[in-house]
């Protein structure tokens, strides 16, 4: 009997444990962990900012490029100077030209005057970033105007595929293997060339940003904000996508997924224009970024210009110092500090009874994100006092703000969590004249309101046997971003399309428009590319049989 029992115990036991490592399954792998922990500077330098533009038109003769004073020593210590761990360079954008030596194409840097057309900016900057201790990451656009691709490297003449993928796929045969590791790929738009042989051969650790293999991805806008609660993994069917958002975060999804939080120095500008300094973002804009991405857990991604000389310009790297300033100035040095623990209810105590009014925790990532529901408190004489009613995710790092209030000890009570909480880090701080935290929302985005952007009298889309109508909503889609979209019927009801298609500069973009998996009749509209007046955003919808009706839809962040 008591062997019996035994082995009742044991498997018991055996359950309980495969249970707890089931709900564990989507953990980061090493390289995601490492990633978490580094934020980058992006460098957007292309023939579009000797137009001052956003998009490269082909206007700029090729002698004109040339770039005389860049120095990417200058931009790795600008990356430096703010905290950055990664410069990620767009080394060709949607224009097609290359910043690199290459016979895949005639349009790029051996066609300028740079050196005498034997400049390599991905050699300089590979050897810059080797003397400053940063990474390298690059972005080669799978789409490319000279060659005829549009976004997601799709040609549009079905026969020229063939000829683009194999340029494609030499294109980063040639950045991959000549300019030694490689931390992070992007492909902007998604890319459906196939080339992860040439990533798993000449860079297996690389992370990914979009595309079926992707190991990072967009929260779904373009300022810095991944939404709170923030949940770092999706499940697989949405992974796959290589498009997935915020929208599709899940708790115990099965894939560790986490976001980049791209932003802009210039509002809202990727590339360098002249007179734009008014536009630069400031500090406590900057500090309100940095709670809403590093704060939630996601590596901040902040984009540099340089200018038509080839160097960031001193305003800008002004800029970058007093943003990295203000940051040490807040969380330099904490009150007090420890290592957490393996509990639901953990305690810092204070050298003394001092104000606090932030608190920043970490749980250990490389077991999964467990933390569900938690509750910080601090203690005033006998009595505890709550700070923080309602926090959700911790991740890899959470920044919480609150009122100030005198406190000898704090206690974190973890109120909900899959498993044990690993948490790795619980340090108060007082921050003096806190007002952009203030102004951070430490919740989901907040909305726009519905707008009707397709109105009943124009709703008339064909059918599966009919040209389906194409609406152009250019007007309602001001900036990048995700929104949300309905199709309602002659009585107000969310009704679903046969079809429902983005279309950007005349081209489909596919796996853009999906069911939203969080609200029953709903659409999300994913627009990434940069909305100028030369690329308008249109619908095309086909519905089931005859069908009148409008479309509503608003942006959520």
């Amino acid at each position: 009997m008591k062997t019996f029992l035994a082995i009742c115990a044991v498997l018991f036991s055996a359950s309980f444990i495969l249970a707890e490592e089931q709900l564990f399954a989507a953990k980061p792998s090493p390289e995601q962990v490492e990633w978490l922990a580094m934020n980058t500077m992006f460098v957007c330098l292309d023939p579009a900012t000797w137009q001052g533009r956003e998009y490269d038109n082909h206007s700029t003769p090729l002698e004109k490029i040339n770039p005389d004073k860049l120095s990417s020593d200058q931009w790795c210590e600008v990356a430096k100077s703010w905290g950055a761990g990664q410069i990620l360079f767009v080394a060709k954008h949607t224009g097609g030209f290359c910043w690199w030596q290459t016979d895949t194409t005639d349009y790029g840097i051996k066609e300028t005057p740079y050196k005498n057309g034997k400049g390599d900016i991905l050699a300089e900057l590979s050897q810059s970033c080797k003397k400053y201790g940063l990474k390298l990451a690059i972005y080669v656009s799978p789409a490319d105007d000279h060659l005829g691709a549009k976004t997601g490297a799709k040609t549009k003449d079905p026969k020229d595929q063939e000829a683009y993928n194999k340029i494609y796929r030499q294109q980063w045969t040639e950045v991959l293997s000549r300019y030694g590791e490689i931390s992070e790929i992007w492909f902007d738009g998604s890319n459906a060339v196939p080339v992860q042989d040439v990533i798993e051969k000449y860079a297996p650790k690389a992370m990914q940003f979009q595309g079926k293999h992707a190991t990072i991805r967009w929260p779904g806008n373009e300022s810095g904000i991944a939404p709170y609660p923030t949940w770092q993994t999706v499940k697989q069917k949405d992974s796959v996508t290589g498009t997935a958002t915020a929208a599709h975060s899940d708790p115990n999804g099965d894939v560790w997924l986490p976001f980049e939080c791209d932003t802009t120095l210039i509002d809202h500008k990727w590339f360098f224009a002249p007179n734009l300094d008014h536009k630069l973002k400031s500090v406590d804009k900057l500090m309100s970024i940095y709670y809403t991405s590093v704060g939630r857990g996601s590596p901040l991604l902040l984009n540099s210009t340089p200018d038509t000389s080839g160097l960031i310009p001193e305003s800008h790297v002004k800029r970058y110092k007093e943003f990295a300033a203000e940051v040490k100035r807040r969380f330099g040095k904490p009150v007090a500090e420890n290592n957490g623990g393996n509990s639901d209810t953990i305690t810092l105590k204070l050298p003394k009874a001092v104000p606090v009014n932030h608190v920043i925790l970490a749980e250990n990532v490389r077991e999964g994100q467990r933390i569900r529901q938690y509750v910080i408190e601090g203690k005033q004489g006998d009595d505890w006092i709550t700070l923080v009613p309602n926090g959700s995710s911790v991740g890899f790092k959470r920044i919480d703000e609150f009122k100030t209030q005198t406190v000898s000890e704090l206690r974190l009570r973890i109120t909900k969590s899959a498993g044990t909480p690993l948490v790795t880090k619980i340090a108060a701080y007082n921050v003096t004249e806190s007002e952009a935290a203030a102004a951070a929302d430490n919740q989901l985005p907040i909305e726009k309101d519905w707008v009707e952007v397709i109105t009943a009298g124009q709703m008339n889309p064909g059918s599966s046997s009919e040209p389906p109508t194409v609406f152009d909503i250019s007007k309602h889609v001001l900036k990048p971003g995700e929104y949300r979209l309905i199709i309602r019927n002659e009585k107000g009801e969310a009704v679903s399309a046969e079809s429902l298609d983005l279309i950007v500069k005349d081209s489909v973009i596919e796996n853009r428009i999906r069911k939203n998996p969080n609200q029953q009749g709903e659409y999300l509209l994913n627009r990434q590319e940069q909305v100028t007046p030369d690329t308008p955003t249109k619908l095309r919808i086909i519905m089931k049989g005859n069908f009148s009706g409008s479309v509503m839809m608003r942006l959520v962040h």
